[in-house]
């Protein structure tokens, strides 16, 4: 009975690490940032240190949009689109202190993403803060410290 045995266990084996290994390839997957958010509004996932407001085109309290803010969306949208994602499997919270990124675009507002520790908590389509590990993290960090800096004061 026992020699008849192993041979479906084995088999069963055998097919729970292939589905394992599936499942770690669609989780560690490079992904673009296009293809992870999703435009939704989500408290911030923690205390943010900073706070950045962009706008995408005309909103409702200026029909003709605020093009210095526009500028700044566009930058911010390249600086993204130009990493590679992985999702952080370690990460499951985020901490305190990082820079939270909201954007307007006509009467809505939506999270953009929050960076902090190296990793960005991006809202993805399951209206979730899920993180994400950049191709780049010192590049990407060094990039929203000056954003920080330069854009944090504007209304």
């Amino acid at each position: 009975m026992k020699k008849k045995l192993w041979i479906p266990l084995f088999a069963v084996f055998c097919l729970a690490v292939f589905c394992l290994g599936f499942l770690l390839a669609d989780l560690t997957a490079p992904r673009t940032f296009d293809e992870l958010w999703c435009r939704c509004d989500l408290d911030t996932p923690a205390k943010p240190g900073e706070n950045i407001y962009l706008c995408c085109g005309p909103t409702w309290d200026e029909p003709e949009g605020y093009p210095e803010l526009d500028k700044i969306y566009r930058s911010v949208m390249r600086l993204f689109q130009s990493q590679s994602y992985r999702r952080s499997l370690f990460s499951f919270f985020p901490r305190d202190g990082g820079i939270y990124l909201t954007v307007r675009m006509g009467c809505e507002a939506y999270s953009l993403a929050y960076w902090s520790c190296g990793v960005l908590w991006i809202p993805t389509e399951n209206y979730q803060w899920t993180a994400y590990k950049p191709s780049s993290p010192e590049a990407l960090g060094t990039q929203m410290d000056y954003i920080a800096q330069e854009y944090c004061n504007i209304p």
